[in-house]
């Protein structure tokens, strides 16, 4: 019988603490979902560019993660949502990301410039064994231009230059038409560039030769629409945000992610830091 009474007790007391931890875990659910919904949800534009931003990369690609982590920072969640360049720039009605130029007919309540990029040609150096010099459109003359799909606003006036331009759906139809010499030269963002040359090529990585467009450093904002409730308050909190991952170090490690450590560009900092300072004197199109 004694026997009997502790198993008896045993089955009881594993009974109750089973219904304990089950109102614990109940407990904790209800709290996270409370958290969940005080958050607020900011939704935003966005053309995909990888590895800036791509939904097919981790928390959306490299501007995407400075984005992802200032909102962990000030708990918020933002969310993107993907829409090709041509359309997004018709879109002047939301929230965006990216190059402010593209949103130049937009009004907006606050920028904030999270990073920078710049643009670069491309050739593969087997179809051009002589190079290609570049140091003004004219010297273009006789090639043939890959870009993005809505990338030019005015093709023609390349074309009276006598450069063929070809658009392109994506980053990768423009570097498999370059080696295939289907196009001559291509110009893209010069990290977008190199991610899809290696990703695509890897080991023919070291053929493809990059021309840096002189001048052509932008930045890359979060931007809230003129209209969005409350978005100047939330520009503010972004931008603190944005000051504290810098600080502490997360920043940085996001672009070494993309860059490799020692390979960020010498005049990051000191770019995106200009910008800042003329975005904030509402300077909109300023250009490096």
């Amino acid at each position: 019988m004694a026997q009997l009474g502790k198993l008896i007790w045993s089955h009881l007391r594993l009974g109750m603490i089973i219904r304990i931890i089950l109102m614990l875990l109940v407990l904790l659910w209800n709290s996270g979902a409370g958290i969940a919904a005080d958050q607020e949800i900011i939704e935003f534009g966005s053309s995909e560019t990888p590895p800036l931003w791509s939904p097919a990369l981790p928390e959306d690609g490299m501007a995407g993660e400075i984005l992802h982590t200032i909102s962990r920072e000030i708990n918020v969640r933002s969310i993107i949502r993907y829409i090709p360049i041509k359309r997004l720039r018709k879109d002047l009605k939301h929230n965006h990301l990216g190059d402010p130029e593209n949103f130049a007919g937009q009004e907006f309540s606050s920028f904030i410039v999270i990073a920078v990029f710049r643009s670069s040609f491309f050739y593969y150096r087997p179809n051009h064994p002589q190079g290609i010099t570049y140091r003004t459109l004219a010297d273009l003359k006789g090639y043939t231009l890959g870009v993005m799909r809505g990338a030019l606003e005015d093709r023609s006036y390349f074309e009276k230059l006598g450069i063929k331009v070809e658009e392109s759906n994506s980053e990768i139809s423009l570097f498999k038409k370059l080696k295939n010499g289907r196009i001559d030269l291509c110009a893209v963002i010069e990290v977008s560039g190199i991610f899809t040359i290696n990703k695509l090529f890897p080991l023919d990585a070291h053929n493809f030769e990059r021309i840096e467009i002189a001048r052509s450093v932008q930045p890359l904002a979060i931007m809230f629409d003129k209209d969005y409730p409350g978005g100047g308050g939330l520009g503010k909190k972004y931008e603190a945000g944005l000051d504290k991952i810098i600080s502490d170090g997360n920043y940085r490690q996001i672009l070494e992610k993309y860059y490799s450590k020692g390979n960020i560009p010498a005049d990051w900092f000191i770019q995106l830091e200009k910008f800042k300072y003329l975005f904030q004197n509402k300077w909109p199109t300023a250009k490096e």
